[in-house]
């Protein structure tokens, strides 16, 4: 099982810093030389915003989707995670990063078709 997380770790990691450059030249290529500063840190906000608040709230999801013993406390509510089904959290991260990994660098592909040399 070792393996193929190794071997998806790499995809993932290969196309994160594929994207940074994609990113950064359709970004170039797209707006005037004067407005290139603003175009870039506009971009990096808006990497931010997207990224930093949902991220989080879907990964939380699945990691409690993952779990498989909740501790309750005296009122019988739901409290942290005691035991996880440890396949199931790695698949689930894995596949939600490839996933939109790849589809970021589909669409960043055909955007820099789009644009041209």
């Amino acid at each position: 099982m070792l393996i193929p997380y190794i071997v998806c770790l790499f995809f993932i990691m290969f196309f994160t810093f594929l994207n940074n450059v994609i990113f950064l030249t359709v970004n170039l290529r797209c707006v005037k030389d004067s407005e290139r500063v603003m175009a870039i840190s506009l971009q990096s906000v808006a990497f931010r915003v997207f990224g930093s608040f949902p991220g989080p709230i879907i990964l939380g999801s699945f990691i409690d989707e993952a779990c498989i013993l909740w501790n309750t406390n005296e009122c019988g509510e739901r409290g942290a995670c005691q035991e996880y089904n440890n396949s199931k959290l790695m698949t689930a991260a894995a596949s939600m990063a490839m996933i939109a990994k790849i589809l970021g660098t589909v669409l960043l592909l055909y955007r820099l078709e789009a644009v041209g040399p």
